[in-house]
């Protein structure tokens, strides 16, 4: 009891000895950028390297080049070191402490794809991992949270196993998913799957989504119980749901992400062009 005594008395004193140093340091504006990621923050580790950096977090904030690229622009997640001189590598830790540090994500992955549910992502991403020899994770089979989704993709860009490596984005409604979208290059190249609106609907009106993931062997034989694609072929509930809102999270998705990024640099791609007869050219006219 002691011991956890004193250890919380020495937080405290580091704490209010890193708060005199913010505030003999930084402005208000400057301080409450740092401040605030603190608060959001529940890693130990990331307050552990704000004590141990200190200066050089204050040094990079008080700069010319922090000022006139995250400052004047009002960047909503400014970076809290400056993220070309910092030493990163594939790990669970950095990726952790990169979100809390809101450094942005490697640019070096080859593009992003936007993919509102219903225009045929499953068949390209397919091309993608199977045939182009480009790592793109289908975002609705990764956690559901921003953080997990941008460590995720942290350790892939910084994994030198893997060569070309691609962004999937197709839902909007993940905790601090605003803070993923801004961590992102504004100028990304953007592929943009799309599909006149009522084939997205008649795909996604009243959908059963716990039915994505195929969870029945692919394998089958005289004696397999056929029943288990009857049942995955089944609703779970006959009556069906019509929600407005979860369209808008997961179809009606691309206005709202386009505001991220620059859209000379978006290309957008027809369900009909990746169709069977079409794939091959449009795959060849895309590595163009």
């Amino acid at each position: 009891m002691n011991y956890i005594y004193k250890l919380n008395t020495i937080k405290r004193g580091y704490m209010q000895n890193l708060l005199l140093y913010i505030k003999n340091n930084l402005t208000p504006t400057l301080a409450q950028i740092l401040l605030q990621a603190l608060k959001n923050s529940n890693n130990e580790k990331f307050f552990t390297f704000v004590l141990e950096n200190i200066e050089t977090i204050c040094t990079w904030l008080n700069s010319n080049k922090f000022r006139d690229r995250y400052l004047s622009t009002k960047h909503p997640y400014p970076p809290l070191i400056n993220p070309n001189f910092i030493e990163i590598d594939s790990s669970r830790h950095c990726a952790e402490l990169a979100w809390d540090l809101n450094l942005p994500l490697p640019k070096h992955y080859k593009f992003i794809y936007i993919s509102p549910h219903g225009v045929g992502a499953a068949a390209f991403l397919r091309y993608l991992n199977q045939c182009c020899d480009v790592t793109c994770f289908a975002s609705w089979v990764l956690p559901p949270d921003s953080k997990e989704r941008y460590c995720i993709n942290y350790m892939c860009l910084n994994d030198n196993t893997i060569a070309q490596y691609a962004i999937n984005i197709s839902e909007i409604n993940l905790p601090y998913f605003d803070k993923y979208l801004s961590l992102l290059d504004f100028n990304s190249k953007i592929i943009c799957g799309v599909r006149d609106p009522i084939g997205l609907l008649k795909h996604s009106w009243g959908r059963d989504w716990s039915k994505v993931l195929r969870n029945y062997p692919p394998e089958f034989n005289l004696t397999y119980d056929w029943r288990y694609y009857i049942n995955y072929l089944t609703h779970q509930n006959h009556k069906i749901k019509i929600d407005i809102n979860e369209l808008q999270q997961g179809v009606f998705i691309i206005s709202y992400l386009l505001k991220y990024f620059n859209k000379d640099n978006v290309y957008y791609l027809d369900m009909e062009e990746i169709r069977q007869s079409k794939a091959f050219d449009t795959m060849n006219l895309l590595a163009i």
